[in-house]
Order: structure tokens, then C-alpha cells, then sequence
């Protein structure tokens, strides 16, 4: 019920949910979010954001990807990542859906590749998105309809 703020939870279910509406709805939310789709940064930045948020309390990222570039069944994915290891450069996704892919380590590389995808539903590229505390007060998440 919480996914009707940006967008009616029968279209949610129908169609699932795209990059701009996952930023709709953690700004419903109250949190501060920072999106970027991959034709907007660079794979570089993007090393710069993993680290700075697999080191931080304040800082997750949410990166959408195209899962036939691992393998993987199925094609548009949101998961967080939870770490990066700077020695072998490699991200560590904590894939959402369990039951189907435990987190799993992927090349940084190789995934900038699957989110450096386009998105069928909208024509455009896919991205991640850094989201740290409300920027607002909570009484003000509230309205009426």
C-alpha cells in the first residue's frame, strides 16, 4: 500500500515500477535522494559514490541493472549494494530477491555494463540512486487527498 504515493499500486503490480517512480517514492517517503542514470555520470564517479557509501551509516545506494548481464533470469532489477572491494574492484549486491539470488559479488565494471542499459518501459538508461536521511520533518510526510 505504501508504493501508491508516486504511482496506483494495480499499475505497480501489473507493470512493476520504474527508476523515476523508486525516486517518487523514497522522496514520499521523506528521504534525501540522489539519482543518476549512467548517461549522466561516469563509471569513475560512480566508484567514488560505491565507496563513499559502502563506508558510511548515511549513505545507500540503490542501483537498477539488466540481470541477463550476469546471467540471470529476468531483465530490469532494483537491489542496494552493500559493499565494494577496491582490491579486486568489485560490487557487492544484496539482491532483493532472495529466494531467487543470495547477494553476490559482481565486477564494478560489469555492473555499470547492466545498468548502462536502456529500460524498455521508459527509453531510458537505468542508474542507481544514493538515499541518506529524511531531509524533512516526519509530521510533514502526511497529506491529505
Amino acid at each position: 500500500s505504501m508504493l501508491d504515493c508516486c504511482e496506483p499500486l494495480e499499475v505497480v503490480k501489473e507493470k512493476g515500477i520504474s527508476f523515476g517512480k523508486v525516486v517518487c517514492l523514497a522522496h514520499c517517503s521523506g528521504a534525501k535522494v540522489e539519482a543518476s542514470r549512467t548517461n549522466q555520470t561516469t563509471i569513475d564517479d560512480f566508484r567514488k559514490f560505491v565507496m563513499k557509501c559502502s563506508t558510511s551509516e548515511n549513505c545507500h545506494m540503490i542501483s537498477t541493472y539488466h540481470r541477463g548481464v550476469f546471467k540471470q533470469t529476468g531483465s530490469g532489477h532494483f537491489s542496494p549494494i552493500g559493499g565494494y572491494n577496491a582490491e579486486r574492484d568489485m560490487a557487492l549486491i544484496l539482491d532483493v530477491a532472495r529466494f531467487k539470488y543470495l547477494p553476490h559479488w559482481v565486477p564494478l565494471k560489469l555492473l555499470w555494463e547492466a545498468m548502462d542499459s536502456i529500460d524498455d518501459s521508459t527509453g531510458k538508461r537505468r542508474g542507481f540512486m544514493l538515499i541518506s536521511r529524511p531531509h524533512r520533518e516526519p509530521g510533514l510526510l502526511y497529506t491529505l487527498s
